[in-house]
C-alpha cells in the first residue's frame, strides 16, 4: 500500500471531523431519501412503479461519479465534496412544494416536483462521492482499517436509530403531509451543517487526483486482473440484489401486514440495531480475518432474512410485528454488512494510488446494478399485481427471483482472492470456536494497546489460549525493540499447538539471539517436542551464554537424545557454575540415564559444592534410579526434621513387606547413620554388595558405583549423601520383596 502522506496528527484530527460530519449527513439522507421520501410518495398517491424509479435515482448518482472525476482535478478533492453536498441538499427545497401541487389537482406536476429536485440531489452525491474514497482512504490508511470503517457503520446506524426513532413519534400512526414537509426541511438544515465539517478535514494527497494513465484506461487495466474483475461482478451483483430488495421491504410491510408508517419506522429502527450488531461484530474481526469470509457471512445472512418472505405466513398483529422485526434486523445485518465488507475488501486490493478511479467503477457499477434492481422490482411487482389479488404472492415472487440472484452470488464469493490470513474455512473454524474468538477479540485489544504493561498483559492472554490465531501477531512480537515484550512473546508461543512457523521462530532465536532470548527459545522448543531443533540445541552446549548452555542440554533431554549423554556429563563435572550443573544434573534424570551416576557422583566430589547444588545432583540420583517421586517426600522429610525424615524411612521399610532378615539388618544399618557414619558405611556397602545382580529397577551398572561410594569418607560426611544411600537400599530391597511376591 502506497502512504498517503497524511500525518499521524492530521489523521486523528480527521477521523474526529469526520464523526462529527457523520451524525449530520445522516440525519439530511434519511430525512431527504429513503424510507421519509417512499412514505411522503406514498402519501400523495403515487405507485410502486414510481418507488422504483425514485429508489433507482439513489443508485444512478454514481454514473455521475464520472462528472465528478474530471472536476476534481481543478476543484480539488475536499472543495469538490463540500460544494457537492451543499448543493445536493438545497436542490430538495423544491420537494416541500409537491402537496400544494397535488391538491391543485396537477398530478405531473407534483410527481416532477420530487422527482426533478431528487435527481438533482443525487446528481450533486456522485459527483461529490467522488471525494468520499480518496477521503476515507487516507484517514484509514493503516492495520485498523477495518476496523475504523465497522466504526462509521456504527456511528451512521447509531445515528440512523436515534433519526428513525425521532421520525417515527413524530409521525404517529396517520401523520398528515406537513410533518413530512416538517422533517425534508430538518433535512436540508442538517445537510447544510454537515458541511461545515467537510470544509475542516485534512485535504488528501494531490496524487490522488493526478491523471496517470486516464479514467477508462484504468478501467481496463484492473478489469483485466482477476481478483478485481471478480470483485466487479460480484459488486454488480450484490447491488441488483439491494436495489431490488432494500426499498421494496418497507412496501412489503405496508402492504402485506398493513402496518401504519410509525410502526414501520420502528422497524426500521429495528434494522438499524441489526446493523450495529454487524457493525460491532465486523470491527472485532475484519481486520484479523480478511472481508472475504465475511462476505460469505453476511451473503448468507441476507439470504436467510428474505426466506420467510417466500412464505410471508398468515399473522395476528403480535405475530406480524415479532416476524417483521426479525426479517428488518437480519436483513439489515447481512445488507450492511456486505456493503461495509465490500468497501474494506475493496481497500484491500487496490492501493492508495487508484482509489479514486478504481472507486468510481466500483460506484458505478454498483450503481447502475442498484438502479437495475430498483427499477426491475417495480416493475415486476407491477406487473405481479396485474396478475394476482394478493400483494404477498406478488412479493413472494418477486423476492423469490432475489433469493436466485443470491444463489447465483456464492460462486462467486469463492473466486474472491483471499484478502487475510485465513481462508473461508478456517474463519467459519474460528466463528464456531469460543478461545478462537476471544483470540481474535485479544487481538484486537493488542493493536490498541498503548503502554508495554498493557501490550504484556495482553500476549500473556494469548499465550494461555492454545489457539493457533494469534500465532501470526506473536511471532511479529518476537521482533519488538523491548526485550521485555519479546521475552513474554516467546513464552506465549510455548502453550500454542504444533506450528512450523512457531518451530522456524524458536530456532532462529537460538541460533541468533545468545545472551538474551536465546535460553527462552531453547526452553520451549523442548517443552514443545520439536525435534528439528537437536542439531542447533547441540551447538546449542558449547555456548558461552551459560543460560542457554543449560536450557540446551534439558531441551535436548526433553527430546529424548541420549547421543548428548557423554556432552551433558562433560558439562556436568567441567562447569564451574551451579547453575549449568543444576541443568546438566536434571537432563541426565530426564534421560534415565543410570551410566551417569559416576558423572553425577563424580560431582558430588568436588570441593565443598554449594548445597543447594548437591540437593540437584543428590535428587537426580534418585531420579535417574527410577525412585526420584518416591524419594521427594521423605528426603523433604528429612531436610526439615531429621530423625524424623530416617524415622519415616524406617516406616517405610517395616510396609513393604521384606524378609525379615533384611529388613532387620537394614535398619540397623540405618539406625546407625545417626551413631558412626563410618559404621553406616559398612553395612549399606555390604548390603549393596549382596544385592549385585540386582536392579531392583534402579539399574544393575549402578549398585556397584553406590557400594564404592557408600566407603568414601569425603561423601558420607554429608548428611544428604548418606540418607540417599539409605533411601536407595530401602527401595532396593521393597522392590526385590515385591518382586519374589510376584514371582511367589
Amino acid at each position: 500500500m502506497a502512504e498517503t502522506g497524511l500525518s499521524s496528527g492530521e489523521k486523528r484530527r480527521g477521523k474526529r471531523d469526520y464523526q462529527i460530519f457523520q451524525p449530520f449527513n445522516v440525519l439530511s439522507f434519511t430525512m431527504l431519501s429513503g424510507s421519509v421520501l417512499t412514505l411522503y410518495s406514498l402519501k400523495l398517491g403515487v405507485s410502486n412503479v414510481f418507488i422504483g424509479l425514485i429508489s433507482s435515482m439513489v443508485y444512478l448518482a454514481f454514473l455521475f461519479m464520472i462528472v465528478g472525476r474530471f472536476t476534481i482535478r481543478t476543484v480539488g478533492i475536499k472543495r469538490q465534496f463540500g460544494i457537492s453536498w451543499l448543493l445536493r441538499n438545497l436542490v430538495m427545497v423544491p420537494v416541500v412544494f409537491a402537496p400544494l401541487a397535488e391538491a391543485s389537482g396537477r398530478h405531473g406536476l407534483m410527481v416532477a416536483l420530487i422527482l426533478l429536485p431528487f435527481f438533482g440531489f443525487n446528481l450533486f452525491k456522485g459527483i461529490g462521492l467522488v471525494s468520499v474514497n480518496p477521503t476515507i482512504g487516507a484517514l484509514a490508511e493503516g492495520k485498523d482499517r477495518g476496523a475504523f470503517l465497522a466504526r462509521l457503520q456504527i456511528n451512521v446506524q447509531a445515528m440512523l436509530i436515534v433519526t428513525n426513532l425521532i421520525i417515527a413519534f413524530y409521525l404517529g400512526p396517520d401523520a398528515p403531509l406537513g410533518r413530512y414537509v416538517v422533517l425534508i426541511l430538518a433535512g436540508i438544515a442538517a445537510g447544510i451543517v454537515s458541511t461545515i465539517f467537510i470544509f475542516r478535514l485534512p485535504e488528501p494527497p494531490a496524487a490522488a487526483t493526478r491523471e496517470r494513465s486516464g479514467l477508462f484506461a484504468d478501467f481496463g487495466k484492473s478489469l483485466r486482473r482477476p481478483d478485481f474483475r471478480a470483485f466487479i461482478v460480484l459488486a454488480f451483483i450484490v447491488s441488483v440484489i439491494t436495489g431490488m430488495a432494500g426499498p421494496f421491504i418497507v412496501v412489503y410491510a405496508k402492504q402485506v401486514y398493513g402496518v401504519a408508517d410509525n410502526i414501520v419506522v420502528f422497524f426500521l429502527v429495528v434494522g438499524n440495531l441489526g446493523a450495529v450488531a454487524m457493525g460491532y461484530f465486523a470491527r472485532k474481526v475484519i481486520d484479523r480475518l480478511g472481508a472475504k469470509p465475511l462476505y460469505f457471512i453476511f451473503f448468507g445472512v441476507l439470504g436467510v432474512s428474505m426466506a420467510p418472505i417466500l412464505v410471508s405466513p398468515r399473522l395476528d398483529m403480535v405475530g406480524a410485528r415479532v416476524f417483521l422485526a426479525v426479517l428488518f434486523f437480519l436483513f439489515n445485518f447481512g445488507l450492511v454488512g456486505g456493503a461495509n465488507t465490500g468497501q474494506s475488501y475493496f481497500f484491500a486490493i487496490t492501493n492508495a494510488a487508484e482509489h479514486m478511479n478504481l472507486g468510481i467503477l466500483y460506484n458505478v457499477v454498483s450503481g447502475v446494478g442498484g438502479a437495475l434492481g430498483s427499477f426491475l422490482a417495480g416493475s415486476l411487482l407491477g406487473v405481479f399485481e396485474s396478475m394476482f389479488a394478493r400483494p404477498a404472492f406478488s412479493f413472494r415472487l418477486m423476492y423469490g427471483v432475489v433469493l436466485a440472484l443470491v444463489a447465483a452470488g456464492f460462486p462467486l464469493l469463492a473466486r474472491l482472492k483471499n484478502d487475510g490470513r485465513f481462508s473461508v474455512r478456517h474463519a467459519l473454524e474460528i466463528f464456531l470456536s469460543r478461545k478462537d474468538l476471544k483470540a481474535v477479540a485479544l487481538l484486537q485489544k493488542l493493536d490498541t494497546s498503548a503502554t508495554v504493561r498493557d501490550e504484556a498483559a495482553v500476549i500473556d492472554s494469548l499465550g494461555n489460549l492454545d489457539s493457533t490465531v494469534p500465532v501470526e501477531d506473536l511471532l511479529a512480537k518476537t521482533h519488538s525493540p523491548r526485550f521485555y515484550i519479546r521475552s513474554r512473546a516467546l513464552r506465549a508461543l510455548e502453550n500454542l499447538p504444533p506450528d512450523r512457523r512457531i518451530t522456524d521462530t524458536l530456532i532462529s532465536e537460538v541460533r541468533n539471539h545468545p545472551y538474551t532470548t536465546s535460553y527462552i527459545a531453547a526452553r520451549i522448543l523442548g517443552r514443545r517436542g520439536s525435534v528439528e531443533a537437536v542439531s542447533v540445541l547441540r551447538r546449542s552446549l558449547g555456548s558461552p551464554d551459560y543460560l542457554l548452555q543449560g536450557e540446551a542440554a534439558l531441551a535436548l533431554a526433553r527430546l529424548g537424545d541420549r547421543s548428548s549423554i557423554s556432552r551433558i556429563e562433560a558439562i556436568l563435572e567441567s562447569s564451574d557454575n551451579p547453575l549449568v550443573q543444576i541443568y546438566a544434573a536434571s537432563a541426565l534424570e530426564i534421560l534415565r540415564s543410570t551410566g551417569s551416576v559416576p558423572a553425577l557422583l563424580r560431582a558430588l566430589r568436588r570441593r565443598d559444592p554449594p548445597p543447594y547444588l548437591r540437593d540437584e545432583i543428590i535428587l537426580s540420583i534418585a531420579g535417574v534410579t527410577g525412585m526420584g517421586d518416591w524419594f521427594y517426600p521423605l528426603y523433604s522429610e528429612f531436610l526439615e526434621r531429621g530423625r524424623g525424615g530416617v524415622a519415616a524411612l524406617l516406616s517405610a521399610l517395616k510396609d513393604c513387606g521384606v524378609a525379615p532378615e533384611t529388613g532387620r539388618m537394614l535398619a540397623e544399618a540405618i539406625t546407625s547413620m545417626l551413631k558412626s557414619r563410618e559404621s553406616f558405611g559398612e553395612r549399606i556397602a555390604e548390603f549393596f554388595n549382596r544385592c549385585t545382580g540386582i536392579s531392583g529397577g534402579i539399574g544393575a551398572n549402578v549398585v556397584p558405583e553406590l557400594a564404592a561410594a557408600a566407603r568414601e569418607t569425603g561423601l558420607l560426611r554429608f548428611d544428604r549423601f548418606a540418607f540417599l544411600l539409605a533411601a536407595t537400599a530401602v527401595h532396593l530391597a521393597c522392590r526385590h520383596a515385591a518382586q519374589v511376591d510376584v514371582d511367589g
